[in-house]
């Protein structure tokens, strides 16, 4: 996908995966975009992740999570303990 976006230069686009995080596989992602306007600019970098987002759930990946459960205990039956 950056290597087919206009406004991106495809030499030095690349995604790489950078480690674990808690709940996530951690990617870099890093591309040149060719519009020196500062909005176009911010406008690219809000649509780039989308498009990403896109890839990844259009992909139906399994994302690694991490679920902690706490409750109360009342402890043990003092009837059962003895």
């Amino acid at each position: 996908m950056l290597q087919q976006y206009p406004k991106v230069e495809p030499e030095s686009a690349r995604v790489r995966f950078v480690g674990f995080g808690s709940s996530s596989l951690d990617l870099e992602v890093f591309a040149y975009v060719l519009d020196a306007r500062y909005e176009a600019f911010l406008e690219i970098q809000e649509d780039l992740p989308l498009r990403i987002m896109d890839i990844v759930e259009a992909s139906d990946t399994a994302v690694p999570a991490q679920t902690t459960y706490i409750a109360r205990d009342a402890g043990l039956d003092a009837t059962k303990s003895q």
